[in-house]
C-alpha cells in the first residue's frame, strides 16, 4: 500500500489523475504479490520513487494551474467590468453621434442659408453696380444741367432787372386798384344788405306757403288716412307745441290723435314746400326720434309737401316708414 503522505499527495490531484494514479499502484501491487523479485522489487522501487517525485511536481504545477485559473477569473471579472465600462461608453458615443448628426444636419441647412445669402448679395451687389453706373451717368447730366443753370442765371438777372422795373409800374397801378376796390366793397355791402333783406321776406313768403299747405292738410288728412290706413282721426288736427324726452317745448307742424284697429297713435306731421332726402332725415332725427318712449301712443309719422326733388325721395320716405301727401290731394 502506498505511504500516508504519498495518499496526501494524490488527494491533492486532479481527480482524473488520481484515478489513474490508484490504477497504476493497484496493478504494480498485483504485479508484485505474483513475482517479487530482488531486482525487481529495487526496480519498481525505483519507479515509485520517480513517481513520487512527478507527482510533487504534478502537485507544485496543479498549484500553479489553480492560481493562473484564479488569476483568470480575476482577470475575466476584471474584462466583465471593462466591457460593461465599454457598452456604457458605446451608448453614450451612440448619443454623442447622434447629437453630431443633428448638429452637422443643423451647419448643412445653416450652409444653404448662408451660400443663399451670398448669392442675394451678389444679385444686390450687380444691382449697386448697375445704380453707380447710372448714377455716375446721372451726374454728368448734372454737371450739364448746372452748366446750363449757371447760363440762364446771367439770363434771369437780366429779366429781373426787367422785372424790377414792372413791379414800379405795377406798384403804381395798385394804388389805382386799391381806389376801385373801396369802391367795390362800398357796392358789396349794399348788396349783402339787400340780398338779406330779399331772404328775408322770401322766409316770410316760405312760411305763409308752408301754413297755407297745413291749413289745407287739416281738413283732407284725416279722410286719407281713413280711406289709405284705416286711421280714424279723434278730434281735430292742429298746428301745436309737444314737450320732448328733455321736457323741451317742440313745435309740431301737424298734431293729433287716431284710431286704429282699437291702438290710439300720435300723429305727428310734418311740412316741406319741396321734400328732400335731407328734410326726411332731419324730420327722422329732430322729431321723431326725441319723442320715442315718450308717450303711450304708438307714433304715426307724416309729411305733407307741394313736391319731391326726385323720384328717389320718394322711394327714401317709403323706406322710412313715413306716408308723404301732395297738395293736389287736399
Amino acid at each position: 500500500m502506498p505511504s500516508i503522505s504519498l495518499i496526501r499527495k494524490l488527494d491533492s490531484l486532479d481527480p482524473s489523475l488520481k484515478v489513474v494514479l490508484y490504477d497504476l499502484i493497484e496493478e504494480i501491487e498485483r504485479n508484485r504479490e505474483e513475482s517479487v523479485t530482488k531486482v525487481e522489487f529495487k526496480e519498481l522501487k525505483d519507479i515509485v520513487s520517480d513517481l513520487s517525485v512527478n507527482m510533487g511536481k504534478l502537485i507544485v504545477a496543479q498549484k500553479n494551474t489553480d492560481e493562473s485559473i484564479k488569476e483568470l477569473r480575476d482577470s475575466q471579472k476584471k474584462t466583465d467590468e471593462s466591457i460593461k465600462e465599454l457598452r456604457d461608453s458605446q451608448k453614450e458615443l451612440v448619443e454623442a453621434q447622434k447629437k453630431t448628426d443633428e448638429t452637422v444636419k443643423e451647419l448643412v441647412e445653416a450652409q444653404k442659408k448662408t451660400d443663399e445669402s451670398i448669392k442675394e448679395l451678389r444679385d444686390s451687389q450687380k444691382k449697386t453696380d448697375e445704380t453707380v453706373k447710372e448714377l455716375v451717368e446721372a451726374q454728368k447730366k448734372t454737371d450739364e444741367s448746372i452748366k446750363e443753370l449757371r447760363d440762364s442765371q446771367k439770363e434771369l438777372v437780366e429779366a429781373q432787372k426787367k422785372t424790377d422795373e414792372s413791379i414800379k409800374e405795377l406798384r403804381d397801378s395798385q394804388k389805382e386798384l386799391v381806389e376801385a376796390q373801396k369802391k367795390t366793397e362800398w357796392e358789396l355791402q349794399k348788396l349783402v344788405k339787400e340780398h338779406g333783406f330779399t331772404r328775408k321776406q322770401l322766409g316770410g313768403l316760405d312760411k305763409d306757403v308752408a301754413f297755407h299747405l297745413e291749413d289745407m292738410s287739416y281738413k283732407a288728412l284725416p279722410s286719407l288716412l281713413k280711406r289709405d290706413y284705416g286711421l280714424i282721426v279723434k278730434g281735430e288736427l292742429k298746428r301745436d307745441y309737444l314737450p320732448d324726452r328733455k321736457g323741451e317745448e317742440i313745435e309740431i307742424n301737424i298734431l293729433g290723435r287716431g284710431v286704429k284697429d282699437g291702438n290710439v297713435y300720435l300723429i305727428i306731421g310734418e311740412s316741406k314746400c319741396q321734400l328732400t332726402d335731407k328734410d326726411i332725415d332731419h324730420f327722422i332725427k329732430s322729431r321723431l326720434k326725441r319723442f320715442e318712449g315718450v308717450y303711450k301712443e304708438e307714433i304715426f309719422p307724416l309729411i305733407i309737401t307741394y313736391m319731391v326733388r326726385s323720384p328717389k325721395v320718394r322711394e327714401h320716405a317709403k323706406k322710412a316708414g313715413i306716408p308723404v301727401y301732395y297738395s293736389y290731394q287736399f
